[in-house]
């Protein structure tokens, strides 16, 4: 057997016998962890007035601006 005690079943909440000091006490909230979930964001939020630079790609194979390596016109193909 997995225990060596019984186990024995609770009576029904109505049976139970609670003290009125015990009733009346106020319970707070638990802890709620707030964390949020996934990957931290380390940039910083940019104001509503504040533009960033944008920057065009470039490829590092012709090092040419407005395409990807993986779309190189100039790559050689396997």
């Amino acid at each position: 057997m997995a225990y060596c005690e019984e186990i024995h079943p609770v009576p029904p909440e109505d049976s139970w016998i609670v003290l009125l000091d015990v009733i009346e006490r106020e319970i707070p909230p638990s802890y709620v962890d707030q964390s949020k979930t996934g990957r931290r964001r380390y940039k910083r939020w940019r104001g509503t007035g504040e533009s960033f630079p944008t920057r065009k790609n470039k490829c590092s194979v012709c090092r040419d601006f407005g395409h990807k390596r993986t779309t190189c016109p100039n790559r050689n193909a396997p």
